[in-house]
Parts: structure tokens; sequence; C-alpha cells
């Protein structure tokens, strides 16, 4: 893959007093890539190489193959008119409840929301042991997580293309995971994950998520585990209109900063008050039971020092 490099520039450069530079490329960049680059935004001083290093798009039959990708839960992957479609098992009948006023926007994750969902996932999916998505003595299961085994180094831009497909939440990116003693996560001595969130905040790995999409919230929220620490809320613009919106995370050393088409939802600063900053590690997608997903044009960025 040709090298990519820019100086970053945009509205967080603006906002934190930096001086702002334009983007630079080889000659034998195509224009698109170009337009690519000068449209990332980062947090990241004039000083900065940022280089692309990896980019997935399901337009080619290389990428419908979904290989590198790996799936934790009761899921469906699939690409469909050049995008990736993803979302539980359940989640058809769990959205029918809500579009039925069974379930309640409000209701979050109580009441009957366990029940039904244990009662679809049996019709579903009857080769899954229910039993080992138990956590504290209650069901919890019916949730993925989508990982891409592509490593992200230690600071880098993730950008992707995301439209949901259903009115119910909740959508997440997980981003530099990894095991507690640093390990892969998919190493064997990790324990097995099937979807749990307490398995992802409370268990054996570390790792940043931020969620967002949720019209009853109305935030975009950051976590970091272990611990499932709230770091920061932002504006969820994901969930303030329909259509296609571009998602970009910036992580630059102690930064986290999250837009939505352009704009800022938050700007995290990693203190001591939530333990030791994560570098690079793991990358995926989480979804709740009740959402549906269209992905594309993934790119990862390497972020360096001059």
């Amino acid at each position: 893959m040709e090298t990519k490099r820019l100086i970053l520039s945009g509205l967080i450069a603006t906002a934190f007093g930096l001086s702002i530079g334009c983007a630079s490329s080889d000659s034998n960049q195509s224009e698109s890539a170009i337009q690519s680059e000068t449209a990332i935004a980062s947090f990241v001083p004039e000083s900065a190489n940022a280089k692309l290093i990896f980019e997935e798009r399901f337009d080619t039959d290389e990428s419908v193959k979904l290989d590198d990708w790996i799936m934790e839960g009761p899921g469906i992957a699939k690409v469909e008119d050049e995008r990736l479609i993803i979302y539980p098992v359940v989640q058809p009948k769990m959205s029918a409840l809500y579009d039925e006023g069974v379930l309640g926007m409000n209701d979050g994750q109580k009441g009957d929301y366990y029940k039904y969902t244990q009662q679809f996932l049996a019709e579903e999916r009857p080769d899954v042991d229910q039993s080992e998505m138990v956590w504290n003595e209650q069901f919890k299961g019916g949730h993925i997580n989508f990982w891409h085994q592509f490593e992200l180094p230690e600071n880098y831009i993730i950008r992707c293309k995301f439209e949901s497909l259903s009115k119910q939440s909740l959508h997440m990116i997980m981003f530099s995971a990894l095991g507690l003693e640093g390990q892969n996560i998919f190493d064997e001595s990790m324990a097995k994950r099937n979807g749990v969130a307490a398995q992802l905040m409370y268990g054996d790995l570390r790792c940043y998520r931020v969620s967002y999409f949720a019209p009853e919230r109305g935030t975009a929220n950051m976590r970091v585990s272990p611990g499932r620490q709230l770091t920061i809320k932002g504006r969820d613009y994901a969930s303030e209109s329909e259509g296609v919106h571009d998602l970009v995370i910036v992580k630059w050393e102690n930064r986290v900063l999250f837009y939505v088409d352009d704009k800022l939802s938050f700007n995290f600063e990693h203190t001591d008050e939530f333990g030791e900053v994560l570098g690079g590690g793991s990358w995926g997608l989480r979804l709740m039971n009740t959402a549906k997903g269209a992905y594309d044009d993934f790119e990862i960025f390497s972020l360096t020092k001059k």
C-alpha cells in the first residue's frame, strides 16, 4: 500500500489553538485518497505524520468473505448492497416489540427485556447454551461483538461510515483492546466471550468503548475497562438525523476524540483517575440486541511524531 502522509488540520486544531495545516500527498495518490486525508480532523500538532495503514470497503470479492472478522455472540454479518450489515439474531423480533409498544424506549434492559431475549434466542438459535450468558446469576445475553483482526498501533485514527437500520439503540466501537497482561484479546489465555457486556467491562481485558445512536439517551458515552468507568459524555449526533453518518475516532497519546459528520462530540483526556493510558490493540463493533446497522469504508491511520 502506498505511503500517505498529511499534516492534520480542522476543527480540533482550531479548538486547541494549534496552527492549521493543509494536506500534503504523494503525486501518485488518487483524488479520493487526498480528499479522505484532508477530511480528517484531529488533535495533532503540525509536527505529526498520518499514514493510511488499513482500509476495508465492501465492494470487492475479497471483502465479501469477511474472513478477517470474528463474531462473538449470536449475530449475523453479511455484505449487502456493498455495505456490511450486522445485527444480533434476536434483533428483528426484539425491535418488533418496541414497534408494537410491548416494550418502551425508556425501559432500557429492565422488565421483560431479557425474558423476551431468551425466548427469541431459543427460537432463532437453539444450539446456543444460554447458561453461558449468565452474569451474577442473571441472563445477560443476546448482544454481539464483531472484532477485526487488524491490530491498531499506539496512536491512530479510525474512520467509517455508519447508518442505523433500526430505530432502537445501541451501537458501539471498541478500540485499544488488550488482555490485562498485554496479550492479544484472542490469545488462548483469555476467557471466552459471547456478547455479554460484563465480560468486556469487568473481565480480563482493557479497552476504550464509545457508544452512539441512543435516541432515548441523547448522548454519546465513552467508557474504559476494566471497571466500566464512564469517562465523558458528548452529543449524540448520530441519532439526531437519519441517513449515513461519518464517524471518526482519534486516539493521540492520552486523548480520545469522537466526531460525527465533522462535528466534535467529545474530547476526552485520560488522566490518572482512569488508570493507565491505553495504546494499541484490537478494535471492533458492538451491538445491543435491538440494534441493526450498515457500516462501510473503514479507514485506519497511524499517527506518529515527525
